[in-house]
């Protein structure tokens, strides 16, 4: 299990939501925090009771909020419970939850059945959600434990939760979690068809509803891939023979097919790759997929796109997956020799077939003609390819495409790799070449690999970039301290004048932060005093700064 450590939380959030988080944390606003396993759990009040669940057995713990925040890295309400849990003997926390699970066990066998029932009563009258799931369990007739019937049950949830126009507004996240449950009872018992249908039932039902959902948080579209997931995922950990998986693969593919809504298009794509794992399976999937191909690409270049020419693209591609998985490689091959000249996906996937098998010449002729053909991703990919195909027989391709790919994605892998094979007099013209060609912080980043300090001590400092005054501080700051402050406290100063908001004042005090690094006490000192004075009628700004404790 990854260590809860806040360096690590801190790697998973933007800094606004860290420091709300711990403001959370320490107002103690994180409530019923539990652990099975390595499934954590907890609710966590903000404006509303936010609900969080993790995975701690995963390196990012899949942390997921009910909360609407879409900005980027985790909220403040998994960084709230991350702290709570960081700060909790786990193990012992495990084990009370496994002791609380036994005693409840317990509890059960000796309780008087009249005392139960009266118990059970009294817990419906407060919660209908509990009433679904005890009738789904013990009550409903056969046409309700139909998949119609299931659906019907899914719906209600929409139906409570629906706004005056019958639309669910963006924040507001059914929580599925009951017929989760359902289905991983029936799972457990041995009903794996009656769970499969529970999670077609939730499935089906998302995709039918998104019509009316603001799903600007995608978490309709996560739950949707959760559920589809979960229904091949337990007929895939069945030993269901081909005949079995029969009606399960011919229902995915309808439904990719029907691509409504075409987003989750993919989603139907990877679970049918899922439940594939004999021969038989794969010629099915291929005899259903042979009525839909079609001939080739539309006219057009690769850019060109459309969206009859990426369905093309998708069909092609799932005719690839199985060719391959079926290993007839005569079809194969004769697939992409009729297609890589059209679309950059597939000359790539191409080359890589013809490397793997062995025909390197063949590779580097197919992509030659791909670079001819196709640019950016695609030209970078073959590139990337070429440079292994030609180090050896052929150095001065290997070099030159090297360089390109330099220009074109300057990593650092790519500039050492072509530094350490090129002679000094031809290292001197590809500097020359590369100078000339780069621009920006790549430029920047080159005179650093270069050792020339001074070359990108004087671009950040022209640059007038915050970004890249904080980003090289630590790399080329010490070339000129002082003229390095004085210029990035110059571009701070204008940054601060111009927007006001307590984001943009924790931006600023995050620069603060990296001038304080340079080790010019009394200069900075005095910077801050410069800026409290200039700012003395902006109190939130004063706040800020004051909390922060930076100077």
């Amino acid at each position: 299990m990854e260590k809860i450590t806040r360096e690590k939380i801190q790697s998973l959030c933007i800094p606004q939501s860290y420091d709300r988080g711990v403001n959370y944390f320490q107002e103690g606003r994180v409530r019923e925090l539990d652990l099975v396993g390595e499934q954590a759990t907890g609710k966590v009040q903000g404006t509303r009771l936010y609900e969080v669940r993790l995975d701690l057995s995963r390196e990012d713990f899949g942390a997921r909020c009910s909360c609407p925040y879409d900005w980027g890295g985790y909220c403040k309400h998994i960084v709230a419970v991350l702290l709570q849990l960081g700060q909790t003997d786990l193990d012992a926390m495990r084990t009370s939850s496994e002791e609380r699970e036994q005693k409840v066990k317990s509890a059960l066998q000796k309780a008087d059945e009249g005392k139960l029932k009266e118990f059970l009563k009294q817990e419906f009258e407060g919660s209908p959600d509990l009433q679904r799931r005890f009738l789904s369990r013990f009550g409903n007739t056969e046409a309700e434990n139909s998949l119609q019937g299931y659906k019907s049950q899914v719906r209600v949830l929409y139906t409570e939760v629906a706004g005056p126009r019958g639309l669910i507004e963006y924040d507001e996240h059914i929580d599925f979690s009951p017929f989760h449950g359902l289905a991983r009872r029936y799972s457990e018992d041995g009903n794996v068809q009656e769970a499969a249908k529970v999670y077609r039932a939730v499935s089906e039902v998302i995709a039918d509803e998104m019509d009316r959902v603001d799903d600007s948080t995608g978490y309709y579209g996560d739950e949707f891939g959760r559920a589809i997931g979960h229904f091949t995922g337990i007929l895939s950990e069945t030993d269901l023979d081909f005949h079995q998986k029969k009606p399960y693969i011919d229902y995915l593919f309808e439904k990719f097919l029907e691509n409504d809504p075409d987003y989750f298009q993919e989603y139907y794509e990877e679970a049918i790759k899922d439940l594939c794992s004999s021969q038989n399976d794969y010629q099915h999937w291929k005899k259903l997929l042979q009525p839909h191909l079609p001939e080739g690409f539309p006219e057009g270049k690769e850019g060109g796109w459309s969206g009859d020419r990426y369905e093309v693209r998708r069909l092609l591609s799932m005719q690839a997956n199985i060719l391959e998985n079926l290993d007839e490689q005569d079809e194969l091959n004769e697939l992409f020799e009729r297609t890589y000249r059209e679309d950059g996906q597939f000359c790539l996937r191409y080359v890589n077939w013809l490397a793997n098998a062995g025909q390197d010449k063949k590779a580097r002729g197919v992509a030659e003609r791909g670079l001819e053909t196709f640019g950016g991703f695609y030209s970078r990919k073959l590139r990337k390819v070429l440079i292994d195909l030609y180090e050896g027989p052929c150095p001065e391709k290997y070099k030159e495409n090297l360089k390109q790919l330099y220009l074109d994605q300057p990593l650092e892998e790519y500039y050492r790799r072509l530094k350490s094979t090129s002679k000094k007099r031809e290292w001197e013209d590809f500097v020359e070449e590369i100078s000339a060609g780069l621009s920006g912080g790549n430029l920047i980043k080159f005179h650093i690999l270069e050792g020339n300090k001074g070359e990108a001590f004087d671009l950040v400092v022209e640059s007038e970039s915050l970004n890249y005054f904080e980003g090289y501080l630590e790399e080329v700051a010490d070339y000129g301290p002082k003229a390095y402050f004085e210029a990035y406290a110059d571009q701070l100063t204008s940054y601060l004048a111009g927007d006001t908001g307590r984001r943009h004042y924790r931006q600023v005090i995050g620069h603060l932060r990296e001038l304080k690094k340079l080790g010019l006490t009394e200069r900075f000192r005095e910077y801050v005093n410069f800026l409290i004075e200039e700012n003395a009628n902006r109190p939130a700004f004063l706040d800020e700064l004051s909390s922060s404790r930076v100077s």
